[in-house]
């Protein structure tokens, strides 16, 4: 009791399987493009999220400045950092520079830049660190090398560097949304 199919409908079944098969493959086509994109996007937002935590140059930057290193040019245009000609540009001696550089990375370690704080909180723990970088070197003046009248009209200026540094470290970061908030 077999049934005989005839060439047309074999020819029918034929093309509906050609179709099915060729709306498979668009399908597929289709899937692996969205699947691409999407690794893309993630491998995009992944090495962004790694640049913006590689805060090395910032913390040379950094280094530098509390040295009192200045900026000069070579032969051929570019720029290195160098000992300042005049020691009085130079705000801090070693133990200051380094006494303010640690407080200063225990702002920017990755644990803190990927905390969760709210926009309340990073406004706080900011205004809290300017109020003890300011009273730390305050209280050090001496001890940190700002001996003379022109290092000490520097300080303001230099707590408020640190402190705009350390704000701009946490809440202009736009992969995280509590960031977001701030922008």
């Amino acid at each position: 009791m077999t049934e005989q199919i005839s060439y047309e409908e074999l020819a029918d079944i034929a093309t509906n399987l050609h179709d099915e098969n060729q709306r498979l493959k668009g399908d597929n086509t289709h899937l692996h493009t969205n699947l691409s994109a999407q690794s893309t996007v993630e491998q995009n937002q992944q090495n962004l999220i790694q640049w913006q935590l590689d805060i090395q140059q910032e913390l040379e930057f950094i280094s530098h400045q509390l040295r009192g290193h200045v900026i000069k040019r070579d032969d051929k245009g570019n720029e290195f950092w160098a000992e300042p000609e005049d020691d009085e540009q130079r705000i801090f001696n070693e133990r200051g520079a380094q006494e303010i550089e640690k407080v200063i990375r225990n702002y920017l370690i990755k644990n803190v830049l990927l905390s969760n704080y709210g926009v309340k909180e990073i406004n706080q723990r900011v205004e809290q660190f300017a109020n003890r970088l300011r009273r730390f070197i305050f209280l050090n003046f001496e001890e940190f090398g700002m001996d003379s009248p022109y290092k000490q009209k520097h300080f303001e200026m230099i707590v408020m560097k640190y402190v705009i540094i350390i704000k701009s470290g946490h809440v202009l970061n736009p992969v995280f949304e509590n960031h977001a908030e701030m922008n």
